[in-house]
């Protein structure tokens, strides 16, 4: 499994000076300083000192840094999600090398219990929490607490330049510790990184991924509790079988003991399985398990979030995303707008946009726009307007980013995506590049740009193909922004982010395990999505042919008639 992020936040550096846990400390400033009560936000997300322990954003690029740390284990810090699928932290304990006996890191996390709806008393237990202790120079251990999940087993498999190495099984719940090693704690002058811990929400079951940790000092020697002898890695994965649900994640608890200190260089949210992180100055929040919603909105029209898949595969290109809106709360006014910009990565690992698409207030109606590179120029193509499936209208010509515009009225789209459309859905080739605009409801459009536009049409949905374009290679990661000059409390309510390889092989194949673009299987994953969705436009309702933007039951009969490998 490879798992890539978007960005490494605060790479943390050595530089000449006075040095705490390897990475400098500039000059003292009161921005972004707090001790135990007060909040921090950092990587769009609400931070809590524990304990003694004091938090700052102002010594380092990009990364939340935790000090005055002592010995009881109960310094430093707290997230909160809110009611979130899963989650996952980059933490930098400084130089390995001056890590001392007893040295100890605990990474927890916590679910809600019961309350008024529940009819149970309300409480907030840890479900997962990983240990990670120093020993002598070169010896460490990891433990695990899963208890929560009432394992059926628990399963450790080991790395090496991403082959399998070693692995156990425990029936139920693990021995303590699970693994002995070196674990970077002998790699003097070495930053013993803790990358990508967290959980993911695998087959439904937050937890069941509850560890990923990627050992940056290359590989050392590892061993599994039980097995016959260590081996070199540099990878852990640890999965949990459970038959326990999905209990939402309210928040995680970072601590340490016996270091001056650490460092989390990367956060991020996992929902829909993806990776979803802060853009600008946007806040994030989760609730319901599967909304994330986003706040602090400024004018800049770049507050938002970025996302790409979980556990994306090099092997297989992504050349869709889809963006589901469930709402745009604030009082609008005239320059307000929602972007969805899609997003490679060169081979000179420099971010290329690949195309944006944009909703505006423009003074009582909603103007939509579609750029299919980064200069934003023009484009030949077709813009399609459909209603329940059916084509109410059509424009063709030379575009200068506005597309449509709806007839008078404040209805921001519901779906904002691109894609490779399906020859047969009747429109142009498979490889043209299509960005998709869909409403709640059928809304008075009209269409082409200003000042030559025609209709109004009662459509739902609004479809752009530009039939110069190839189509996009390859696609990263999605940013969704919004921003513009006044809007009382914008916020966004994003309901799902998917990203895929383009035309499923098959119709039927909807989604995966956790709610992520197809996983070449028609399975009993497929067919919730296609039972959540009964009766409207969504994941589902173009299975059957002809098909009629709408899952009924010739999608569901369809379907079925797919069940199994595509």
């Amino acid at each position: 499994m490879n798992v890539h992020f978007l960005r490494n936040r605060g790479m943390t550096i050595g530089l000449t000076g006075t040095v705490l846990l390897g990475f400098a400390v500039l000059e003292m400033s009161s921005v972004a300083e707090s001790s135990r009560g007060v909040s921090v936000q950092y990587a769009g997300l609400s931070h809590t000192a524990l304990g003694s322990a004091t938090l700052s954003t102002a010594r380092c690029n990009d990364c939340l840094i935790v000090s005055n740390i002592g010995s009881s284990g109960d310094d430093g810090v707290r997230v909160e999600v809110g009611e979130g699928q899963g989650f996952l932290a980059s933490v930098d304990m400084g130089s390995a090398g001056a890590l001392p006996p007893g040295a100890e890191f605990r990474y927890s996390e916590f679910t809600e219990i019961g309350g008024p709806t529940a009819r149970l008393p309300h409480f907030s237990t840890f479900d997962s929490r990983f240990r990670f202790q120093a020993g002598a120079p070169g010896n460490a251990e990891l433990g695990i607490d899963v208890s929560f999940f009432n394992p059926s087993q628990t399963q450790v498999r080991l790395y090496l330049q991403g082959s399998l190495v070693d692995s156990q099984v425990w029936p139920g719940i693990p021995p303590d510790p699970i693994l002995t090693g070196a674990l970077g704690t002998n790699a003097a002058g070495e930053h013993l990184t803790i990358s990508n811990i967290g959980s993911s929400g695998k087959d439904g079951v937050r937890g069941t991924e509850c560890l990923i940790w990627e050992i940056s000092q290359g590989a050392e020697a590892m061993h599994l509790t039980g097995r016959p002898a260590p081996v070199q890695a540099d990878r852990i994965e640890i999965d949990v079988t459970s038959s326990i649900g999905q209990p939402t994640l309210s928040r995680v608890e970072t601590t340490a003991a016996n270091i001056p200190g650490f460092s989390i260089t990367d956060e991020a949210l996992a929902l829909w399985g993806m990776a979803v992180r802060d853009l600008g100055s946007g806040q994030m929040s989760t609730t319901g398990g599967d909304h994330l919603i986003v706040s602090n909105i400024g004018s800049s029209g770049d507050d938002g979030v970025e996302a790409e898949p979980w556990k994306p595969d090099d092997t297989i290109p992504i050349r869709f995303v889809d963006v589901d809106i469930a709402g745009v709360g604030g009082t609008s006014v005239i320059s307000w707008k929602l972007e969805v910009r899609i997003n490679r990565i060169d081979l000179a690992r420099m971010r290329v946009e690949e195309g944006r698409l944009r909703a505006a207030d423009i003074g009582g109606s909603i103007a939509l726009s579609s750029f299919f590179d980064d200069t934003f120029s023009s484009f030949t193509g077709t813009v399609l307007a459909r209603n329940g499936g059916t084509q109410v209208g059509s424009a063709t010509g030379v575009f200068n980013g506005e597309v449509a515009v709806t007839d008078g009225v404040i209805q921001w789209p519901r779906f904002m995506g691109i894609e490779h459309e399906d020859i047969g859905r009747g429109i142009g080739e498979q490889l043209s590049k299509t960005h998709t605009y869909r409403f709640a409801a059928p809304v008075s459009i009209l269409l082409g740009g200003s000042p030559l536009r025609a209709g109004p049409v009662m459509a739902d949905e609004i479809i752009v193909v530009n039939s110069n374009s190839p189509g996009t290679a390859e696609i990263n990661f999605v940013e969704v922004a919004g921003g513009g000059d006044a809007m009382t409390a914008p916020v966004l309510d994003i309901s799902r982010i998917a990203m895929g390889p383009g035309v499923p092989v098959c119709p039927a194949d909807i989604t995966n395990s956790v709610g992520g673009p197809p996983d070449g299987t028609v399975n009993v994953f497929d067919l919730l999505e296609l039972l959540s969705n009964w009766g409207t436009n969504g994941p589902g309702a173009n299975i059957a042919v002809p098909a009629n933007n709408v899952v009924d039951v010739f999608d569901l009969l369809d379907l079925l008639s797919a069940w199994g490998d595509c």
